[in-house]
Order: C-alpha cells, then structure tokens, then sequence
C-alpha cells in the first residue's frame, strides 16, 4: 500500500528506528508507536480521548522492527481507525 493510501498519519520508519515515541490522533482516535530496539519490536496502542497516560481504553499491539513491521503496524492502525467509526459513528470531539 503506498504511504498516500493510508488515513493515519505515522512519522517514516527511520523515526521510530531512532528509539523515538510517536503519537497521533484522528479527532478521538489516538495510537501511539513506542519502539522497542532491544527486543526489535514496535509497540502500538490506541485509545480514545485522552492522552495515553490517563486513557482507560487502551488496546495494545507488537509489530517487528523492521520495514515489514512497519507496514503491518500502518495497516493495523487503519483498520482500527475504521472499526473505531464504525463502532462510533460521527466521532464527536470534546470541547471546553
């Protein structure tokens, strides 16, 4: 799949290969990408409205470190996204 087919936007795989903590959002879908170097892995998870360390519905996933993983991981978080609208309909934000 190429990179403009994608609705989540993720940094490029030399980020994360750097030991970097990636985060993005999509109105109240959030995913977070934390790489694991020693154990050459991608962690992955995504939660709703809040920032990762006060949400209470965190769903967690591992991926290689590797382009592989990566593209896996890109996939994952799609079709998370589109689970998440299905399940939620028009995603509402919240506002102060």
């Amino acid at each position: 799949m190429s990179t403009e087919n994608y609705i989540c936007h993720v940094c490029k795989i030399n980020f994360l290969q750097n030991g970097m903590i990636f985060t993005g959002s999509k109105s109240n879908f959030r995913y977070r990408i934390k790489p694991d170097i020693p154990n050459k892995k991608f962690l992955v998870s995504i939660y709703t409205i809040y920032c990762y360390e006060c949400a209470k519905d965190i769903v967690d996933n591992e991926f290689e470190l590797s382009q592989n993983g990566y593209e896996q991981l890109r996939e994952w978080l799609d079709n998370s996204y589109k689970e998440y609208l299905e399940n939620h309909g028009v995603i509402n934000t919240i506002r102060n």
